[in-house]
C-alpha cells in the first residue's frame, strides 16, 4: 500500500494568498489541503478509469475499492452507410508514464482492495466507505491538513483627535462627529449633541435657520 500523502512527490499547499478583506486562499488553489482517499469500483469507466489512475500516478490520493472497468479506448464514427447503419473504429488510447497502456482492457488497480459482498449489500453496510474513512482519519493524524497562517495584527496607532464635546468641556459623553456647519462664535455654544446651541435657539425662535 502506498501512503496516502507524499510530501516529496505532490506538494499540496505551497502557501497562502492572504488579502486584506477576503478569506485566505491556498496556493495553488486546487491543491489538496491534506490527505485524500478516493473510492472506486468496476462501474468506473472511461474518465473514471483515468481519474483513478491519475490519482495514483500523481500521488494525490489513496485509491480504495476494486479494479475499474478498463475502457479507455475511444471510438469515433467513421462511416455512415446507405442502410442507416454506421461504422465506428477505435481511435484514441490512454497511456500513463507509470502504467503504460495497461489501463486499457484491464482497469486501474486500487491501492487497497475492498469488496462489497452480497451480504454487505443486504445488511446495508459499505466496507469500502468504512475503509476509506479509517484510512483518511489515520492519515490526518500523521499529516494534519494545511491551515492558513495567523494574520499579523498591527500595533495600535495614535489616539484619535478629541471630539467636539471634549474640546469644549462637555465631557467624554458628548456625541462625536463634525459640526453640520462652520461656526466660529466665541461663546460656549455647543450642547450634548455637538450642534450650535445659539443657532438652534435662533432658528426655533425665528422659524428658520441662519
Amino acid at each position: 500500500m502506498r501512503p496516502t500523502w507524499w510530501p516529496g512527490r505532490w506538494p499540496g499547499v505551497l502557501g497562502w494568498d492572504v488579502s486584506r478583506y477576503g478569506r485566505p486562499a491556498s496556493c495553488p488553489r486546487e491543491a489538496p489541503r491534506g490527505p485524500v482517499v478516493a473510492i472506486t469500483d468496476g462501474y468506473a469507466s472511461s474518465g473514471g478509469d483515468l481519474l483513478a489512475q491519475a490519482l495514483k500516478s500523481l500521488g494525490v490520493a489513496t485509491v480504495v475499492g476494486t479494479r475499474t472497468w478498463g475502457g479507455v479506448i475511444g471510438c469515433d464514427v467513421r462511416y455512415l452507410l446507405v442502410d442507416g447503419t454506421l461504422v465506428a473504429q477505435p481511435k484514441y488510447a490512454g497511456w500513463f508514464a507509470d502504467a503504460g497502456w495497461g489501463v486499457a482492457n484491464h482497469g486501474a488497480e486500487p491501492d487497497v482492495e475492498v469488496t462489497i459482498a452480497p451480504h454487505d449489500w443486504a445488511a446495508g453496510r459499505d466496507p469500502q466507505l468504512d475503509a476509506a474513512v479509517s484510512l483518511a482519519t489515520e492519515a490526518q493524524e500523521q499529516h494534519p491538513p494545511a491551515v492558513p497562517p495567523a494574520v499579523r495584527t498591527d500595533p495600535p496607532g495614535p489616539e484619535p483627535p478629541p471630539t467636539l464635546g471634549q474640546r469644549t468641556g462637555e465631557g467624554a459623553g458628548a456625541a462625536a462627529g463634525p459640526l453640520p456647519f462652520a461656526c466660529r462664535r466665541p461663546h460656549g455654544h455647543t450642547g450634548s449633541t455637538g450642534r450650535c446651541r445659539w443657532r438652534t435657539e435662533r432658528s426655533a425662535g425665528n422659524g428658520g435657520s441662519r
